[in-house]
């Protein structure tokens, strides 16, 4: 591969979520790597509906610091879509994307620009260890599954929210993402040389995750059916198998009924054979009726964001 200088204006983008108290801090260490990496720069800080000071903070950020830009989202939309928004509203040509609870330490962000300079399109730092709980990693192993598997992104195992892209990926993309918008997954599709980087993984310094199980487990759904058509093929191959299976106990009732004389007897019998077709019946109209719902808040053109304000 031909190295491809980059060029030296960055943009990162930093989704915060009510973690006023640390803003400050985390734009003071932004500002120093990139300082000494001497390229220009800016801070995008994406306030993604917290419910506590967290705007008012950035405002007083943008005040002090003349590189750092906010973007205030109207409510709470998720991590995905308030990357989305300070992308599309990034200024340079390069991206990086940072988490703002320091477990990922802002100090790693020259070991992804080193990589861009080799000419890779996109960047990820590979956490050597991870830091979160043991069900956060099982759904994070899981998430990446999925994205392997699913939605074809062969570089899945290394994904994470620390990135660093040429902002050409994103250039043609619609603005009018649905709101299960993936942005890993439309990274998938335009990146062509993708790598990955280790990286340090500290404990959360302060606070708690703000994904749950039931938002990491809506996160899968939206990710498999809102990116790909997989549930559907494993609908219509559930439908194939259920049809097999009731043909082989349509024969067995008709052999033992012809050759021994008999009817298969058993109430218990007849209630398993029906609950098992029903269930396979409403599993594979819920898939359908999951993707016919996106189909339907994108025909009503639901955003992935809105923004209330800019810096």
């Amino acid at each position: 591969m031909t190295a491809r200088p980059v060029s030296a204006n960055v943009s990162v983008v930093v989704p915060t979520f009510a973690n006023a108290q640390a803003l400050e801090s985390l734009v003071d260490q932004i500002s120093q790597v990139l300082l000494l990496e001497r390229r220009e720069f800016e801070i995008i800080l994406v306030n993604d509906g917290s419910p506590d000071a967290t705007w008012d903070v950035v405002q007083g950020i943008h005040s002090t610091h003349p590189s750092v830009r906010g973007i205030n989202l109207m409510r709470n939309y998720g991590q995905h879509s308030a990357l989305l928004a300070g992308i599309f509203n990034a200024r340079f040509e390069v991206i990086v994307t940072l988490d703002d609870d320091f477990q990922t330490p802002p100090a790693e962000i020259p070991k992804l620009l080193r990589k861009l300079d080799e000419g890779f399109d996109l960047v990820y730092g590979a956490r050597e260890k991870e830091q979160h709980g043991l069900a956060r990693n099982l759904a994070s192993s899981g998430t990446k599954w999925l994205m392997q598997y699913m939605l074809n992104v062969p570089h899945a195992r290394s994904v994470s929210s620390f990135r660093a892209f040429r902002s050409s990926l994103t250039r043609d993309y619609p603005r009018n993402l649905p709101p299960a918008a993936f942005l890993d997954a439309l990274l998938g599709w335009t990146a062509q040389h993708v790598t990955s980087v280790p990286v340090a993984h500290n404990p959360r310094a302060s606070g708690t995750s703000n994904y749950t199980w039931p938002k990491l487990f809506r996160h899968g759904v939206d990710m498999a059916m809102s990116l790909s058509v997989v549930p559907l093929r494993a609908a219509a191959w559930l439908g194939f198998l259920i049809a097999l299976l009731g043909a082989g106990l349509f024969l067995f009732v008709m052999a033992a009924y012809f050759l021994h004389g008999r009817e298969v007897p058993g109430f218990t019998f007849l209630a398993a054979v029906i609950l098992l077709f029903a269930g396979a019946q409403l599993s594979v109209l819920g898939i359908i009726g999951e993707y016919l719902s996106r189909v339907y808040l994108r025909l009503l053109g639901k955003p992935a964001f809105v923004i209330k304000e800019i810096l």
